[in-house]
């Protein structure tokens, strides 16, 4: 049980990582026209995108993005010992 659990926790995990290094180098950019439904990581991004431009703000997200997949593997990791 416990190692099933930690293939999906540890493919969520890349899926998280793989999103966030998307956004780093820019190969997924974050919308312009957000609408209210945008959630708090495109809204974190969006904020920080508005106050120090585009760039900076697929960086943010990028990173908020990779720190969560970061932490996923660790509960992951941790759960499995």
């Amino acid at each position: 049980m416990k190692s099933k659990l930690f293939l999906l926790i540890t493919v969520l995990c890349m899926f998280c990582l793989i999103l966030g290094a998307s956004y780093i180098p820019g190969f997924k950019t974050l919308s312009v026209t957000s609408d209210l439904s945008c959630r708090t990581t495109c809204g974190l991004g969006f904020l920080f995108s508005h106050f120090f431009g585009p760039q900076i703000g697929n960086y943010i997200v990028g990173l908020i993005w990779s720190v969560i997949g970061l932490s996923l593997f660790g509960f992951a990791y941790r759960f499995s010992r």
